[in-house]
């Protein structure tokens, strides 16, 4: 490249000596040819297929990453969709990732408000760290804190105590939700994750088991928190809890979820990012490098993949136009998300088609069925989801009042046919009681 711009000035110098011009003219030229440069020096690396330093990203990679865990998945967390997996069913210790499990049960079983009373059972589990005395009391939710944040064993016990009696009767319920959950490849012998031979899972089940537990906005909060302060029994200051998944400082967009160790199993991540509202999920299990096999597994779906998203669940999916309504157009929603992740080269050749039964004619109900949308690449079909009248639409005022005369008009047309039929029978009556007066009089 010094070559070139060497050679460049000398011809301008040249240029200068045999040929008159003015001063402006050589300043013009001069500056010419160091933009030539300058482009030349960006470009170069782009045209042999690499991104220059300082734009890391520009080229996506086309193949997935390598990564030194014995099992790995990444998967949009919204379809489940998977984007790359290793090994994704083969079930492994799982370690501290068990914790999510019991955070979700905390969640849906557990009064957060309530205090609970630690016991010296609780305390006595290997590796604890809610540094309590037997008999002080914490609020569940700081339970929650600790399971979450500082990975506390002892308040897995602590928190099962209290909502079941036992860790024992926790641990069938555990189960019991995996088997809801759809995780056949999944099975829990404690609330912690302390090894046991009978305690297992796979990536591919925890990524799912993730996916639920996400939906409560409590957990997401706080499995992307860094650091927080909780009451301390017996002391005058706060608990600081620090969160042990380290790639939420590491990641840009990093939100959660839950880290995991113990020798039998290695090192364990949950992973979770969030970038312009996409969110992926990774897990590797019983990984060398578990913050770069995370991050790479993220930065690999963020950068290959994107998502197409129409409407999620409940969200304005189109309008239709509304005849004798009190309005002339309705918005439709989506009853479920339209949205799939593509390759990021085919995000633009996505197409939305729908059909609704048009026109549609009032009187609509909030919710109704009216139709349906879906998404295609190349004429085959990603994704289908109803469409719902997202309010309800009376008739028109004129309509309205016609329809009142009408049912008036048929009110009134059975009551002349109903009085003309109590009419006829009063008729039918009195004669028949004439002729059976008559009949007496003559016997």
């Amino acid at each position: 490249m010094r070559q070139h711009v060497i050679r460049a000035w000398k011809g301008a110098q040249a240029l200068r000596q045999n040929v008159i011009l003015s001063r402006p003219m050589v300043r013009i030229a001069c500056k010419s040819l160091v933009v030539v440069a300058l482009w030349w020096t960006w470009a170069a690396p782009l045209r042999c297929g690499e991104a220059p330093a300082g734009r890391v990203g520009l080229v996506a990679p086309e193949k997935p990453p390598p990564v030194t865990a014995s099992s790995a998945l990444l998967i949009d967390y919204q379809t489940g969709k998977v984007l790359f997996a290793k090994a994704a069913r083969q079930r492994r210790p799982m370690a501290s990732t068990t914790k999510i499990m019991t955070a979700l049960l905390v969640v849906e079983h557990g009064k957060l408000g309530t205090p609970v009373t630690i016991s010296a059972n609780a305390l006595k589990t290997k590796s604890g760290s809610l540094w309590v005395e037997a008999g002080q009391q914490m609020p569940m939710g700081d339970l929650l804190k600790a399971i979450l944040l500082n990975s506390c064993n002892d308040a897995c016990v602590a928190a099962a105590e209290a909502m079941c009696g036992s860790e024992s009767k926790l641990v069938g319920l555990m189960n019991k939700r995996a088997s809801e959950l759809g995780l056949r490849d999944t099975h829990f012998a404690n609330s912690n994750g302390l090894h046991a031979p009978d305690q297992y899972s796979t990536a591919y089940d925890l990524a799912q088991l993730t996916r639920h537990a996400l939906r409560y906005r409590l957990l997401r909060r706080l499995v992307a928190t860094t650091k927080l302060t909780i009451p301390w029994p017996g002391k005058p200051w706060g608990r600081v809890l620090q969160n042990h998944n380290k790639l939420l400082w590491m990641l840009p967009g990093a939100d959660g979820v839950k880290t995991g160790f113990v020798k039998e199993s290695g090192k364990c991540l949950v992973a979770s990012a969030t970038r312009k509202g996409w969110r992926l999920l990774a897990v590797v299990l019983n990984s060398e490098e578990v913050w770069q096999d995370a991050s790479r597994l993220l930065e690999y779906g963020f950068a290959r993949f994107r998502m197409v998203r129409i409407a999620s669940e409940a969200q304005a999916a189109g309008r239709a136009p509304v005849a004798g309504g009190r309005v002339n157009s309705v918005n439709l929603i989506a009853a479920q998300p339209i949205s799939a992740v593509v390759r990021r080269e085919n995000a633009s050749l996505c197409q939305y088609q729908s059909d609704v039964r048009l026109p549609l004619r009032a009187p609509l109900d909030k919710g109704e069925r009216v139709g349906q949308g879906w998404l295609v690449l190349r004429g085959a079909e990603l994704v289908r989801g109803d469409l719902l009248v997202a309010r309800r639409v009376p008739l028109s005022w004129p309509l309205t009042i016609w329809w009142l005369i009408k049912r008036l008009l048929q009110a009134a047309a059975v009551l002349v046919l109903l009085a003309f039929g109590v009419r006829t029978c009063a008729k039918a009556i009195r004669r028949r009681s004439a002729r059976r007066l008559a009949g007496g009089r003559t016997g």
